[in-house]
């Protein structure tokens, strides 16, 4: 039989999307705390996901594979307290969970029982996380800019830090963690840094800007991780392109500018 360690640690995939279902849910009931109980979901899920790789033990660089999923659920709660609609304080959470459940999952799977885990799960998750969280952030961000005036410069640096450093943890579980990443993270937050700028400049909802956001972070990383992989063909490079390219055309030009 599995040794008590490992039965313990089968449970945490489960408790990591439970808690940060939980937690995100409260943040909207019990709004005056909605910074503190975002705080103990960031806690509850890097708790979980250092105990999943024993806090370096089992997984070297766990902070890395952590840091995923505590944006996600920063993101997720700054994002929820733009939203007036009832459904989605609930239907965000469940989600949420959802995805950090599977999160948990595959990096339980990576781990512990390498047999059972499908080649790239984890990677395909991470960028999934991460495409939502620039989702999350810039909707915050421009809320921010559109509600409380919040300088665009102030914001400006916040954001390229925060798109810098996922950028650089896609590559990382990529197993691109040479300097190269670095780079190729500050340079690419700076591309994506800018275009954040350049649409609070735009008389568009921030839905829609955030939409476009995502989906230009999508196609960017996802050009520049296949050529850091030596997979970036001609065929390739189109599909990013178009994908890309006809998304946030079809964003902006079906939004309704104010």
């Amino acid at each position: 039989s599995p040794p008590p360690m490992i039965l313990l640690r089968r449970t945490l995939p489960f408790l990591l999307g439970a808690s940060g279902a939980l937690l995100l849910w409260s943040t909207s009931v019990w709004t005056q705390a909605a910074a503190f109980l975002t705080l103990c979901a960031a806690a509850a899920v890097a708790l979980c996901v250092g105990a999943l790789s024993g806090y370096g033990r089992d997984l070297e660089g766990w902070w890395h594979v952590a840091l995923t999923p505590v944006i996600f659920v920063v993101g997720c709660a700054t994002f929820l307290l733009f939203m007036e609609a009832p459904w989605v304080s609930i239907a965000l959470p469940v989600l949420a969970g959802i995805f950090l459940f599977f999160f948990g999952e595959h990096l339980f799977r990576f781990i512990h029982v390498p047999s059972l885990y499908q080649p790239y799960a984890l990677e395909h998750t991470s960028l999934v996380l991460h495409i939502a969280s620039i989702y999350f952030l810039s909707n915050t961000f421009f809320g921010l800019q559109t509600f409380l005036q919040t300088p665009v410069w102030l914001l400006a640096i916040f954001f390229l830090m925060l798109s810098a450093a996922l950028i650089y943890e896609t590559l990382w579980v990529s197993k691109i963690r040479d300097k190269t990443a670095l780079y190729v993270a500050l340079a690419l937050g700076l591309i994506q840094t800018e275009f954040f700028v350049a649409f609070a400049l735009l008389p568009t909802s921030f839905f829609v800007n955030a939409a476009v956001m995502a989906v230009l972070f999508y196609t960017v990383i996802g050009m520049m991780r296949a050529s850091l992989l030596q997979k970036l063909s001609r065929g390739v490079l189109r599909r990013y392109l178009l994908l890309g390219v006809g998304l946030s055309l079809l964003l902006l030009l079906t939004a309704q500018w104010i």
